[in-house]
């Protein structure tokens, strides 16, 4: 036996068609355990923001819980709401690097980061330009349970981006972001001569074409991509956990390196704020580098 309160409660905010269906298809289904899973508890909204199952329900990654997320000033529900179905493919330093340039109060990254492909998520970096901490974890969930009721423009994606309000200022800030780049490579004359070859894989995320013009940008031969990890693909159909760290994910990149011969793996997860490498020892075998040489090496 289901709780019909919730059932109607959720009916009553829901404002998609898709996920509606899926709660009424539940109940005709007479799935009581299911409906409890998904309808009696609230997905928590912590330091890594949220995270979870792309399905209906109080306790998944939906329109509504998203909604419900970005209104915690209520007037700011329909821009926020409306970039995050507009703003798609860009790399995640790309994010507070954007804070920082634009001044901005706050950024919203819409992103499952490494989990799942059945997963969403949605990261909040504060004015700092810096993935929030605690109290402001705890703030933000406070304010989310104190603004549970969309209004209904809350759900008008078109309007808002028609808005004089609303502006795209992607490229602008992709070239900034380069030109700032620039201005950390010290070898840029001595780069072109380098004859380090390395292979890189973007895990079928964003990553691809920023490291492509990185290395670009500093002067270096290209790279080798991994073909069939290189465009973003949200199914992840080469690899079960789209996580550079997890075993076995850099296997197609490593017999990339071994056939063109490169000393270097580098690896980003799907929406680029991950970063692992690996380095050759000898003809063929390669061993993972620590993140404290990473962090030395940078």
């Amino acid at each position: 036996m289901f709780d019909t309160k919730l059932v109607d409660e959720w009916l009553r905010l829901d404002q998609n068609e898709s996920t509606r269906a899926e709660i009424k298809a539940l109940v005709a289904e007479n799935n009581g355990a299911e409906l409890a899973d998904r309808l009696r508890s609230r997905i928590e909204f912590g330091t890594a923001g949220l995270r979870g199952r792309m399905e209906a329900g109080f306790s998944r990654m939906n329109d509504l819980t998203v909604i419900q997320a970005s209104q915690v000033g209520r007037r700011s529900s329909r821009p926020i709401r409306a970039m995050m179905t507009h703003l798609v493919f860009l790399q995640g330093s790309m994010v507070p690097f954007s804070v920082g340039r634009l001044n901005a109060a706050c950024g919203v990254m819409i992103t499952a980061s490494h989990n799942p492909k059945t997963d969403n998520g949605y990261k909040v970096y504060w004015e700092n330009a810096v993935q929030i901490i605690g109290p402001h974890d705890k703030g933000i969930a406070r304010s989310i349970l104190d603004n549970l009721e969309p209004s209904i423009s809350a759900w008008d994606v078109r309007g808002v981006l028609e808005s004089s309000l609303c502006h795209d200022k992607t490229q602008e800030l992709v070239e900034a972001y380069f030109v700032q780049l620039l201005k950390l490579s010290r070898t840029r004359t001595l780069n072109p001569r380098a004859d380090v070859k390395f292979v890189s894989t973007a895990m079928h995320g964003v990553g691809h074409r920023f490291a492509a013009r990185a290395f670009e940008v500093f002067g270096l031969k290209p790279f080798f991509p991994v073909e069939s990890q290189k465009d973003p693909d949200p199914e992840f159909p080469t690899v079960i956990f789209p996580n550079p760290e997890e075993k076995g994910a850099l296997d197609l990149a490593l017999a990339e390196a071994d056939k063109q011969g490169a000393l270097y793996v580098l690896a980003q997860d799907p929406d680029a704020d991950r970063f692992a490498a690996a380095e050759r020892q000898q003809v063929s075998a390669f061993r993972p580098v620590r993140h404290v040489d990473v962090a030395n090496a940078l």
